[in-house]
């Protein structure tokens, strides 16, 4: 339904995702297309929940293990593209974990006491409205009705 300019008609809304989420998933059991339903979110915010402190040892780690990876892609390159030997595997991992440990290290120094916090961000909203097409906004309701 994306791209669709028919006329959209709000039939609930709800604090929290889970609640919108169940109506429309109460509104297939029906027998209601779904994918005819819209879960819109309103005031949308950024919330970083804060998972603690990037110290020299965790910087130094995650460059590391950075590192590995970037020298392992280069090596496995190396030899499929170029025919080198797989010993240049053995020898581009610590290589470069060596040269990732360095520059998370360094990198950690150059910005203490500005960056160092380490967090999830997530994208929320203040509300969530269920809409449906207007035309067909009664049927829901009638689906939604429990039954007599």
């Amino acid at each position: 339904m994306m791209g669709t300019t028919a006329p959209q008609q709000v039939i609930a809304s709800f604090n929290d995702y889970p609640p919108a989420q169940e109506l429309v998933e109460r509104l297939a059991e029906s027998g209601f297309p779904a994918e005819e339903a819209q879960i819109v979110g309103k005031g949308l915010r950024t919330v970083e929940q804060v998972t603690g402190r990037t110290t020299a040892g965790r910087a130094t780690a995650a460059g590391a293990a950075a590192g590995a990876w970037f020298g392992s892609l280069l090596a496995l390159l190396a030899v499929v593209l170029a025919d080198a030997a797989w010993s240049s595997v053995v020898v581009a991992i610590p290589a470069g974990a060596l040269w990732g440990a360095v520059a998370g290290a360094v990198g950690h120094r150059v910005t203490r006491n500005r960056r160092d916090l380490t967090g999830v961000h997530t994208l929320v909203a203040h509300s969530y409205d269920v809409r449906v097409p207007a035309d067909r906004a009664d049927e829901v309701t009638r689906c939604l009705r429990p039954a007599e």
